[in-house]
This record gives C-alpha cells, structure tokens and sequence, in this order.
C-alpha cells in the first residue's frame, strides 16, 4: 500500500482500502506513514479517507516531520496542505 501511495496510484491505494487494509499501521522507509506522501498522489478524496480511517497527519517520521510539514517542503498545492489541516470527521 505505501509503494502504491509512493508512486501516486491512488486507485491502487483506494482498492487495498475497500479490501479491509488498515491504512493506520502502513509505514514506509523513514516511518512515514501514508500521509507523509500523499501529496504525491494529490487526491483530496483519498486524503479525507485516510484522514477518517485515523491516519494521522501530525505523526512525525523517523526525522521528526509531520505529514504538514512533508507536504509543505515538497511545495504541494494549497488544497492538499489544507486537507492535511482540516479536521477529520473523527478528530
């Protein structure tokens, strides 16, 4: 699931998760989680989900960055820093 978040497929990611994948515990090199690399993917949508099913943004990797912060060094647009930001609906 992190490889295909990694490498932007986003359907890939949207299907594991429809699967019953528990995206909380998915954790790539440096400990970053989905989050950390969704700005690569760019999909609003699968940030709000993951962001729902309890991923949270403000969990640091390995270096201490948060998801926020990944997002904002690799100069992701505005709406994907935001949806980073916003509150999930379990928050």
């Amino acid at each position: 699931m992190f490889l295909a978040a990694a490498h932007g497929d986003a359907a890939e990611v949207h299907r594991l998760l429809d699967a019953g994948v528990d995206p909380r515990g998915v954790r790539g090199l440096q400990c970053r989680s989905l989050l950390h690399v969704a700005h690569r993917i760019g999909d609003l949508a699968l940030i709000r989900r993951l962001r729902a099913a309890g991923v949270d943004p403000l969990t640091p990797d390995s270096y201490g960055w948060s998801a926020v912060r990944a997002a904002e060094t690799a100069g992701a647009p505005a709406p994907v820093i935001d949806a980073l930001r916003t509150a999930a609906p379990n928050d």
